[in-house]
């Protein structure tokens, strides 16, 4: 506390999060300083809690005991740096002035800075830091790499950064890497002339020259083939291609997006992607975040969506019971904002008479979750909830949905993914994850 009075600062002293937490809500906090043991040994956990104050505040951890993935885990949570004891008011004092700089031109900069959503809807911490880095991205021409699960709204961000963009009225070309035949992903790329080989009758200018002065978005890069990324990545060293049997050298200029629902570090340990290439990609890197983990935001993406199914059908709008949106809250959402959106249809389609939502109106594997919780929160040794891992019951709850999901689509994998949102590619890396067996 000494140290910290002698930056020139007001200070609270507490001990305990809560305490904390009341403390810092109640007013314009710049810092905190989390002593790990003195706050009851919470470890990272309320970092996030910190960082949802109005205040927004920079988060310092000082601990006793510091290891590499408690360090690992504090930084990707959002705290601004990681200490540990003893140390020097001097070291302490540096830190908390570089935070709070930090903290001034970044509130600086977001004020200064208009970006368009372009339908991207919440307010939690991690899709406000997601929308941070696409302001970015549409301010620059660098290389954009955006990663997620799938159903997690990655198109929506490229067409934010792309409409918020100086090239924003320049064409935003779209190529799904997924779809593309691997004979012909060459000459869709980089075109080609006639009589290259047989089947073209006419020359092709190709993608990359269609993109030209606006940008080109690689959807699903994770399967573009090794050779093709091998000619890709010479393009993006040099700026310039040859279509297919072509001798003529052609410029492109473009910012180059591109998104994938697959992990690119594995893929390059396991060879299937070029180590090269992926750094090239990750110019700014955004993680659009899976939505059970920006749950403050369910409520505001169903309530739009009932907002603009009532009024496209003019309707009353919608209200939702208490019940309606702790059911959304609490189901974990292995489809993301895909699924609510396709389940919100559903359910609004159904329920059209009805000004007032009720749980009762949503289907059963979702209502299941807010029961399974209350059965959770009444039983275990004591009155107190048996629980296990957080990882293991999002296993498990993932695993009960796709059992229920295979008996409600009668084991037909493309009527599974109408009912569920998730995408054929997803589906079958969840069936393969979990061991569920799905026909059809």
């Amino acid at each position: 506390m000494n140290a910290v009075e002698c930056f020139g600062v007001t200070a609270d002293c507490v001990t305990t999060v809560e305490d904390g937490l009341k403390a810092a809500a109640a007013s314009d906090v710049e810092l905190v300083l989390f002593d790990e043991v003195a706050s009851g040994g919470h470890g990272v956990d309320p970092v996030a809690a910190f960082l949802d104050l109005p205040s927004e505040p920079e988060v310092i951890i000082i601990t006793d005991n510091a290891d590499m993935k408690s360090a690992e885990a504090a930084l990707k949570n959002g705290a601004w740096d990681y200490m540990q004891k003893p140390f020097s008011c001097d070291e302490l004092l540096l830190v908390m002035s570089r935070a709070s700089e930090f903290r001034r031109r970044k509130l600086q900069a977001n004020r200064e800075v208009r970006f368009n959503r372009d339908g991207i809807v919440g307010n939690s911490r991690p899709i406000r830091k997601a929308l941070e880095l696409a302001a970015q991205a549409a301010s620059c021409d660098a290389n954009v790499l955006i990663t997620g699960e799938s159903g997690t709204g990655k198109e929506l961000f490229v067409r934010a950064i792309h409409g918020n963009s100086p090239q924003a009225e320049k064409p935003l070309v779209v190529v799904d890497c997924a779809t593309i035949a691997k004979p012909l992903a060459e000459s869709m790329l980089f075109g080609h002339d006639r009589g290259a080989f047989t089947g073209a009758d006419a020359s092709r200018k190709g993608l990359l020259r269609h993109a030209d002065g606006g940008t080109l978005f690689l959807d699903e890069v994770g399967e573009m083939s090794l050779s093709v990324q091998k000619k890709f990545l010479r393009f993006l060293q040099e700026h310039e291609f040859r279509p297919v049997g072509s001798d003529t050298v052609i410029t492109s200029s473009f910012q180059l997006i591109s998104a994938t629902n697959r992990d690119l570090d594995r893929m390059v340990e396991e060879g299937s992607f070029r180590a090269d290439l992926m750094y090239r990609l990750k110019g700014i890197d955004i993680e659009v975040p899976p939505l059970r983990d920006r749950r403050d935001d369910i409520k505001a993406i169903a309530a739009g969506c009932a907002d603009r199914f009532c009024e496209e059908a003019a309707l009353p709008m919608k209200r939702f019971s208490p019940c309606f949106v702790e059911s959304l809250m609490r189901y974990d959402w292995p489809g993301n904002v895909r699924e609510l959106l396709v389940v919100m249809d559903k359910v609004l389609a159904s329920a059209r008479s009805y000004d007032l939502l009720y749980d009762f109106h949503l289907p059963p594997f979702i209502r299941l979750s807010r029961v399974d919780h209350a059965l959770r929160s009444r039983g275990g040794k004591d009155g107190a909830p048996e629980l296990t891992s957080f990882r293991q019951h999002q296993a498990d709850s993932a695993r009960a949905y796709l059992d229920r999901l295979s008996r409600a689509a009668g084991g037909d994998k493309d009527r599974a993914c109408r009912i569920s949102g998730l995408s054929k590619s997803y589906l079958y890396k969840l069936l393969k994850e979990h061991g569920v067996a799905m026909g059809g």
